[in-house]
């Protein structure tokens, strides 16, 4: 990664120090009247003008996906959620993945998502980073139900974590 970042942005002293950052902290502090929101690029181009990185605008947000760990890397599939995931999709249900993530936008989950070769079964995807909101607020399922064109009430969630 450390070679891409050069190859795209020159050499700077700031890579691994960026890639090691706790971010999430900052993140989760950045708005305590709306302890939800998530402003990724606002934390991102704070972080890196403390650094006098010299990046702006839509650098800070490609420099961002390439900083994305691909879900694919270190992730598998558990035991017969394809198959699960499968028959639901097969009997009308709309499966919408939502997803707090720091680095990874909605683009990226859903290419992820097709290389774990679940593509064809997942209708939408919505990222907190692409949202704006991490779950649980109430943003970034209404974008799921739009995705699924369901109300809440002929909607469920199944998770690990409701937030």
């Amino acid at each position: 990664m450390l070679t891409r970042l050069a190859a795209r942005f020159g050499p700077r002293d700031w890579y691994e120090e960026l890639l090691e950052a706790d971010l999430l902290t900052e993140l989760l502090g950045d708005d305590p009247g709306e302890p939800m929101r998530q402003r990724t690029l606002v934390i991102l181009e704070r972080w890196l003008g403390s650094r006098a990185a010299g990046l702006a605008g839509a650098e800070i947000d490609e420099l961002r996906r390439m900083v994305a760990v691909p879900r694919a890397i270190g992730t598998e599939v558990a035991p017969y959620a394809q198959k699960s995931l499968a028959r639901l999709h097969d009997d009308g249900v709309r499966i919408v993945l939502v997803s707090n993530t720091l680095w990874t936008g909605d683009d990226e989950l859903r290419a992820d998502i097709a290389d774990l070769g679940l593509g064809w079964i997942v209708d939408g995807v919505v990222t907190s980073h692409s949202i704006g909101f991490r779950k649980p607020h109430r943003a970034i399922f209404d974008r799921a139900l739009a995705l699924a064109g369901a109300s809440p009430h002929e909607s469920f969630m199944v998770g690990d974590e409701p937030y």
